[in-house]
């Protein structure tokens, strides 16, 4: 009888076969025993775009591979099927695009051995692989073990971590729902899905640990254009998980929306001025007056779009 996997690892991906080869090969050279993982490949595209190439993986490779087809666009659809699918305890979910480091998953499995059951997620570090910038980076200024908890947690969930490196035990959707369709890639508002989920974590009063050991290097290099493009999403989709906790009755995220709002614009212009002393500092781009317009449009188009919760 085959062993029950200690984890499983979640790849969502649609259209994207050449890096998704990439990323399967590379799991190969993981330091955790293949008997210990499954890997779980969801292809989101509506014509089975990666269903061969994992039957040749499944032939090729030591690893233990399948492939689930989630015809229906977008990125949160297909989580959820992985989820549902995962034979594991414990889930890590990474890109097609991403290159984890080869301890990737023994340090996610560490981590959750030295957490307590009322931490439900663990996120990593996310690195360029030439070092440049990116707005898919996430820990470059963390080199701690970092709790995250409670109410002023979440004006921080959309920075905690990304998709590209978060763990989660398989109970949390059990407890918790799963993503929501109406966010992340493929989706109306295109983004936010983890950030939707760890808020819904840290408002259900549990854990998130940062886990600076546990590193995945990202391969595309976004142009300052396109990393500025997204930051504004992502502070759409903010504004949207504000409002759909407001109309459940979220004293909590009433209150992070207000004191975005207001304390906002005077942040902003303290920290334009801050940079310039020393010269050059980075104002966070959730401050900056564009992804604060963005912050109050997606919490007002959300209230008033009968298909915020699509």
């Amino acid at each position: 009888m085959e062993e029950r996997p200690a984890i499983s690892v979640l790849v969502p991906t649609r259209n994207r076969n050449k890096p998704l080869l990439r990323l399967l090969r590379e799991l190969r050279e993981q330091t955790l025993a293949p008997s210990r993982f499954e890997t779980i490949v969801i292809d989101n595209s509506p014509d089975g775009a990666a269903e061969d190439l994992v039957a040749r993986e499944q032939q090729e490779s030591p690893l233990r591979i399948r492939c689930l087809r989630q015809p229906l666009p977008g990125k949160s659809r297909a989580m959820n099927s992985g989820v549902a699918e995962a034979a594991g305890n414990l889930l890590a979910a990474t890109d097609d695009d991403c290159r984890p480091a080869k301890d990737w998953l023994e340090t996610i499995l560490a981590g959750f051995a030295g957490a307590g059951d009322d931490v439900l997620c663990l996120v990593g570090r996310v690195l360029s692989e030439t070092g440049r910038e990116d707005y898919a980076a996430v820990g470059l200024d963390r080199n701690r073990k970092i709790t995250h908890r409670g109410l002023f947690a979440r004006l921080r969930a959309g920075t905690i971590g990304n998709g590209s490196n978060t763990a989660y035990r398989k109970r949390a959707f059990t407890e918790l729902g799963g993503f929501l369709p109406g966010f992340g890639p493929g989706s109306r508002l295109g983004t936010g899905e983890e950030t939707e989920f760890f808020d819904r974590v840290l408002a259900a009063g549990k854990g998130i640990v940062f886990l600076p050991g546990s590193v995945v290097c990202h391969r595309p290099e976004r142009t300052e254009e396109e990393n500025r493009r997204r930051e504004r999403a992502s502070l759409r989709a903010r504004g949207a998980i504000y409002a759909l906790r407001v109309t459940r009755g979220d004293l909590g995220a009433a209150l992070l929306l207000v004191g975005r709002v207001l304390a906002g614009p005077p942040a902003a212009a303290f920290l334009y001025l801050r940079r310039l002393f020393p010269p050059g500092r980075k104002v966070p781009f959730w401050y900056r007056p564009d992804c604060q317009a963005e912050l109050v449009y997606g919490f007002a188009a959300t209230l008033l779009d009968p298909r915020r919760w699509n």
